[in-house]
């Protein structure tokens, strides 16, 4: 049986024009049978736990692949070739993740149409970036979004600092910067506001995550207090995203994610794989990214989160290395 490669095209037409919310269940339902079919990976974990297109009648009936699996698996339709391959940045020792990227194009388009859904047009917009560490990784799927964002603005291109120093004189310059985005990793940003006083700079300051790397454990919200102390007119927002990942999810202060329309959340207890949370409780995020369409759409992650009456959600931590490697090691068995 050959991989639907028209349909799957289809599929990102339909994305890029904007998902009808009554729509959203069937593509779930259509990925998941095409993934089961064609996934090898995502096949033999279905029917480790029993899952298959029998039994799949719903959206809440399709599992989720835990994200661990990306690390020491090539997690992607079998026979279809892959055009890059985003890895996560990782620790000394630590295996890192890989997404097998059929399309950059798709990626970019997607990244792209998000950004602009959520904050406005990027041909209104500056994109500057300080992303350390990040800059000299090629293979970031965060640097190939900052660069694609960069070059639909009126600039061409994305500008990059390198040092505190550069930064502080560019938030200390006289230019209007309400039309400026700048995208800053926690770790970073958390020492420029140790380093930088007030500043009037009035433009989106995005944080992207990445505190693990600088070996401290800050909450998101302690975070986002010291840099409204440096930058009280800024607006101040956070992005949610990953290397397995298409799609992102955007906040504002409030810490409050919202999902764009390729994406639905499902969270259930940390013990209980299958199993479902209610409203205002912290479980397990699974992400099931319609986006994903050529690697996995279904994505058990690590992270823990509170799904919110609104549609929002929150983060909550991440779940300990004992606690997710169980289903893991069954697995390789």
């Amino acid at each position: 049986m050959n991989i639907p490669v028209r349909r799957l095209e289809e599929i990102q037409s339909i994305i890029l024009d904007g998902v009808i919310p009554s729509e959203f269940e069937s593509l779930a339902l259509e990925l998941f049978s095409i993934h089961y079919d064609h996934n090898i990976v995502y096949r033999q974990y279905c029917d480790l736990i029993r899952k298959d297109p029998a039994n799949v009648r719903l959206q809440d009936d399709i599992p989720y692949l835990p994200i661990r699996f990306f690390r020491s698996h090539e997690i992607a339709l079998s026979g279809l070739e892959s055009e890059f391959i985003f890895k996560s940045s990782g620790t000394t020792g630590e295996d890192r993740s890989r997404h097998f990227v059929h399309s950059l194009h798709w990626y970019r388009s997607n990244a792209i149409r998000l950004f602009e859904q959520y904050f406005r047009p990027l041909s209104d917009l500056n994109i500057y970036a300080y992303l350390p560490s990040y800059i000299d990784r090629p293979d970031s799927s965060l640097i190939d979004m900052v660069n694609a964002l960069g070059k639909c603005t009126h600039k061409n291109g994305t500008v990059y600092f390198s040092h505190t120093s550069e930064i502080i004189d560019y938030l200390n310059s006289d230019s209007p910067h309400e039309n400026d985005v700048l995208f800053g990793v926690s770790f970073a940003l958390l020492d420029l506001a140790s380093k930088a006083a007030p500043q009037n700079w009035d433009g989106i300051l995005i944080e992207t995550g990445g505190m693990k790397r600088s070996g401290r454990e800050l909450a998101k919200a302690d975070l986002f207090a010291s840099l409204k102390t440096m930058l009280p007119q800024a607006r101040l927002c956070s992005e949610y995203g990953m290397t397995e990942l298409m799609s992102q999810c955007y906040a504002e202060f409030d810490l409050r994610f919202m999902v764009p329309d390729t994406v639905k959340l499902k969270f259930n207890p940390i013990d209980d794989p299958l199993g479902r949370v209610a409203h205002r409780r912290i479980g397990q995020i699974n992400i099931l990214d319609l986006a994903n369409l050529y690697s996995c759409p279904f994505i058990q992650t690590e992270d823990l989160g509170i799904m919110l009456e609104d549609g929002s959600f929150t983060l909550e931590g991440r779940i300990q290395d004992a606690e997710i490697r169980g289903c893991h090691q069954l697995f390789d068995e």
